[in-house]
């Protein structure tokens, strides 16, 4: 939930901004292989 102040991994934390542009290009991803 807090990226910036995870005890472990927070490096690694996706934001819910970040989470939302992967899962756009992901769509796309799969709408062009389809």
């Amino acid at each position: 939930d807090r990226p910036a102040t995870a005890l472990s991994d927070g490096a690694q934390a996706l934001t819910p901004a970040q989470l939302t542009q992967l899962a756009e290009k992901t769509a796309r991803l799969r709408a062009a292989l389809a």
